[in-house]
């Protein structure tokens, strides 16, 4: 799935369209029992372990892993309690608060394509 993100820029005169995406994707892979979902960032613990436990739902699929840093890296994807904490975590959070929603709903809406994949017992 791809989803639109946005920097927040800390100064007009720094060409931040230049240094980060304003889109980004989320790839996810099913082989066998295992589905792997790309996450473009460093992804916090508990959202990670919601993405599994949703995958699992979604599909089935008895081992759901989470593949961060896939294909690029936007930055540190962190709750909005820890990104207003204002520590080193959200100063590498570029894209504000609310990205950590938008890059969970953006996997899972990739999770969801992979529904109903018939998984067969010998390759």
């Amino acid at each position: 799935a791809t989803t639109e993100i946005y920097p927040l820029s800390l100064h007009d005169a720094l060409p931040i369209s230049k240094l980060w995406p304003t889109k980004t994707a989320s790839l996810s892979l099913r082989v066998g029992d295992w589905v792997i979902v790309g996450i473009p960032g460093e992804l916090c613990t508990q959202k990670g372990l919601e993405i599994k436990h949703r995958t699992k739902e979604i599909t089935g699929a008895a081992h759901p892993i989470i593949g961060g840093l896939a294909d690029e890296w936007i930055g540190y994807i962190i709750p909005i309690e820890q990104y207003k904490m204002g520590q080193y975590e959200a100063s590498m959070s570029f894209y504000g608060p609310t990205l950590i929603d938008v890059i969970v709903n953006g996997a899972v809406s990739g999770v969801e394509h992979l529904q109903g994949q018939k998984v067969s017992a010998h390759p």
